[in-house]
């Protein structure tokens, strides 16, 4: 008998070789069909999808987050130039870095946004949601960021709160002009009945 083959108390023949074989091609297919699944994801969806290493190096760099940004993978992976062509102001390029850097220190930050400088010089809005990535051993690999583009979201918000707020400006001057008529009418029938006591005659009266 092959030492690869061994007869069970049910005596079935068990082949410890081709079944290692088909183990070993299942698992691969796995991996194969995972890294497909992962790098389809990664091409096409409909999220900014970048990491960086321990050096705030950009080591990924998806095609939403070149749609968004209008920096390229070539531009970017490599370096870490981008975060001073996202966020031009020293101040709260800081302010960003600093979150960066605390997710390589372990420290997870919540959901947060950020105003971006694009290529074209617009300003867009991004919500970030950022995550250390270790090994099995506990290694630090990277952190892998999501970014959603929020501008638009933001822009309505802003225009409704600037519409509440004239709307209660208009709703103020409403209220105030509408005392001042009620004001107006009062002292107008007071003085339509002091005048004639006092010797003048009734008329027309006009208040500013």
């Amino acid at each position: 008998m092959a030492r690869s083959e061994r007869i069970t108390k049910a005596g079935i023949k068990i082949n410890f070789r081709e079944n290692s074989n088909k183990m070993n091609e299942q698992a691969t297919d796995t991996l194969i069909w995972d890294k497909y699944f992962i790098n389809s994801i990664f091409e096409h969806v409909n999220v900014w999808i970048n990491a960086y290493d321990k050096d705030m190096n950009l080591i990924m760099w998806n095609p939403m987050a070149e749609i968004t940004s209008g920096y390229t993978r070539e531009e970017v992976v490599g370096n870490n130039k981008i975060w001073d062509w996202l966020y031009p102001d020293e101040t709260y390029r800081a302010k960003i870095v600093t979150i960066a850097a605390n997710v390589i220190d372990g420290i997870q930050p919540d959901i947060f946004e950020s105003d971006i400088l694009c290529k074209d010089k617009t300003i867009k809005t991004i919500a970030w949601n950022t995550q250390a990535i270790y090994d099995s051993d506990g290694n630090f690999l990277g952190v892998i960021t999501f970014g959603y583009d929020v501008t638009r979201r933001k822009k309505t918000e802003e225009a409704l709160q600037k519409a509440n707020d004239e709307l209660s400006i208009l709703y103020n001057i409403a209220s105030v002009t509408s005392s001042a008529i009620e004001l107006n009418s009062i002292l107008k029938r007071a003085l339509q009945e002091v005048l004639p006591a006092m010797g003048a005659e009734k008329g027309v009266i006009h208040l500013g």
